[in-house]
């Protein structure tokens, strides 16, 4: 078996290619019950009615309805055959396809919104101010709408309500006190030297599968062993996309750079499903002026409350599915 995660699949023909372990296209084809695989010499292509999952030949990317995912693994055409990662199959495309499938999770009770750096930490600086009060005015907006579509259904916290300095310890023992929570860090992206006026764009990060260095990478070295958020690399994912899918769509200016795994120190640390988002450059000489507009602080706002809300009734599903079964079962 692939994995135990593919609860009904027959036998899949797992292959290696170098240091990579891959499934056949055409068996996730008729696995996961898509229409057509279309594959060419350097493309191929899943489709449903509703869904297109769209892949190069050589790189780790997977578009998903137009959505930009990294993938661990390069994506292969082999003659006629088309290869997906297995990890990717495993910890990314089955969580978004068969949210239904997966194990129970903890009820949904508390959203942690963790605004990036804060006090002696200014973060990333642009000529309009500092990533740190970027970060603390999205992460209250992303609070008030949240309250606003949620009401009291979810009790929603911020790690930080002002300009102060938290330590990443001090960041994890907040997490750490609702186990029936999701944290939600947001920060600013920047980048030095000659590349400063040309990199933009968004990109939303969750936790990197064991084996798994971070984005585009697969190796064994001592950083890809297991921790604590790999207990939740199949939630991960769902948030992920969903937060990342809401972004991309409410932001048309800005770049797609992604949904990628990474072990950033606090998702990887706390014992609940946890994300990333890095919203913008401020770096940039455009999206900089952007991020301190308030009308695009609002719509990132909504974009990351849409995502959350979105995995909110999905992990209520989930539950509930499972309730159902355990009563057939009895």
């Amino acid at each position: 078996m692939l994995s135990a995660t593919l609860v009904g699949a027959e036998t899949w023909d797992v292959q290696k290619e170098g240091s990579f372990e891959y499934v056949k296209a055409s068996q996730v084809k008729e696995f996961y019950g898509f229409s057509t695989l279309t594959v060419e010499e350097d493309f191929f292509e899943l489709e449903t009615s509703d869904l297109r999952f769209s892949f190069e030949e050589g790189r780790s990317v997977m578009m998903v309805n137009g959505i930009r995912h990294v993938l661990t693994t390069p994506n292969l055409v082999r003659g006629s055959e088309a290869l997906i990662g297995k990890r990717d199959v495993i910890f990314l495309i089955d969580p978004i396809l068969r949210p239904d499938h997966l194990k129970k999770v903890q009820p949904l009770d508390v959203i942690v919104i963790d605004p990036g750096h804060g006090g002696k930490d200014p973060g990333t600086q642009c000529a309009l101010g500092y990533e740190s009060e970027l970060n603390l005015i999205i992460a209250k907006k992303v609070k008030a709408q949240l309250v606003k579509q949620l009401g009291d259904r979810v009790r929603v916290l911020l790690t930080r309500y002002e300009n102060k300095t938290l330590s990443l310890r001090e960041r994890v023992d907040i997490v750490t006190k609702y186990p029936n929570s999701i944290v939600v860090s947001i920060h600013g992206n920047g980048i030095g030297g000659i590349q400063a006026k040309s990199i933009e764009g968004v990109e939303t990060f969750i936790m990197s599968p064991e084996g798994v260095a971070g984005y585009n990478t697969a190796n064994t070295s001592s950083v890809d062993q297991r921790r604590l958020g790999n207990n939740f690399d199949q939630s991960n994912a769902i948030l992920g996309t969903s937060i990342h899918t809401e972004l991309i769509k409410a932001l048309p200016q800005a770049k797609d750079r992604g949904l990628k795994r990474a072990r950033f120190a606090l998702v990887q640390a706390v014992p609940v499903p946890g994300v990333l988002i890095e919203t913008g450059f401020l770096t940039h000489p455009e999206e900089h002026k952007r991020l301190f507009n308030e009308k695009y602080q609002d719509r990132i706002a909504l974009a990351v409350t849409k995502g959350l809300v979105r995995y909110y009734n999905v992990s209520r599903f989930v539950n509930e599915v499972f309730r159902l079964r355990e009563g057939i079962s009895e």
